[in-house]
């Protein structure tokens, strides 16, 4: 049974894609911008960042020495080395 019939003798749209066309990739085909694939190596000697939870509590995030390297984009592979941070509280008591 052809479609035409399948569907009660009303005409319907008929594809046919070649071999070409079911082999290319979306991708291939696709007007979006490309990513940018680039290698990259970075260190970041020290980066701290603190807030008050409360108005009695302060948190305190510090990392040292953090490198990276690897490569963006389509082929993204990256590695992060952070061989030290912390974390610390401090509380502020008042006596009265």
């Amino acid at each position: 049974m052809d479609r035409e019939s399948a569907n009660d003798g009303r005409s319907s749209p008929k594809y046919s894609l070649s071999d070409q066309q079911l082999l290319r990739s979306p991708v291939e085909d696709s007007k979006l911008i490309k990513p940018l694939v680039m290698q990259f190596h970075f260190t970041l000697m020290k980066f701290t960042i603190s807030a008050a939870l409360l108005p009695s509590l302060q948190a305190e995030y510090s990392m040292e020495r953090v490198t990276s390297r690897g490569v963006t984009g389509s082929k993204a592979k990256f590695v992060i080395d952070l061989p030290k941070h912390t974390l610390s509280f401090a509380t502020k008591f008042q006596v009265t």
